[in-house]
């Protein structure tokens, strides 16, 4: 069943936790941005500018996704934010140079942490990274092989003892 038929290209889309709403990547010919809407109309709302990889919070109140961003100096930068699902104003977790965050993000069941693929500095492999939604403390999870690209998409189990993710092993090949 569609969603939705908005014009233009749609990405990436989450749906909510009682599956009545989604947000999703929306390129209206400017780039895309972070919207969400009920699945039952075609009306969305504008959550983030150059947001994209979005994950609900278990109670359905929040959704955290990655904002990517130029600042004043043009250097481009990817924020790890959280935004509340009607909409209002944004509480950036983490922000790293825009290379550094790569792709994919989930929320943990329990609502205290977001994990994101991310690099730990340039050139180096993408690993997962826990980031906690209250004070934004932030660990590495994983350690992938020097010469892989990397881990990425990760999702928590529903449970929340484990997280699941793709690691490629070079560009195009894939362990999953």
């Amino acid at each position: 069943v569609p969603l939705t038929s908005l014009p233009g290209e749609k990405i990436r889309p989450a749906l909510s936790p009682d599956g009545t709403r989604v947000t999703f990547s929306w390129d209206r010919g400017e780039g895309h941005d972070l919207y969400v809407k009920n699945t039952a109309t075609d009306a969305a709302l504008l959550l983030a500018r150059g947001g994209s990889f979005s994950a609900w919070s278990p109670d359905g109140l929040f959704i955290a996704f990655i904002r990517r961003f130029i600042d004043e100096q043009g250097d481009r930068h990817a924020a790890v934010s959280i935004v509340p699902a009607q909409g209002g104003s944004t509480r950036q977790l983490w922000i790293a140079p825009e290379r550094l965050v790569d792709v994919g993000l989930d929320w943990s069941p329990d609502g205290g942490h977001v994990v994101v693929s991310a690099r730990s500095d340039f050139g180096m492999p993408r690993r997962l990274l826990l980031i906690a939604t209250a004070g934004g403390e932030r660990r590495w999870l994983s350690n992938p092989p020097a010469d892989s690209v990397g881990d990425n998409l990760p999702t928590f189990s529903p449970s929340g003892d484990s997280i699941a993710f793709v690691r490629e092993t070079e560009l195009g090949r894939r362990i999953h």
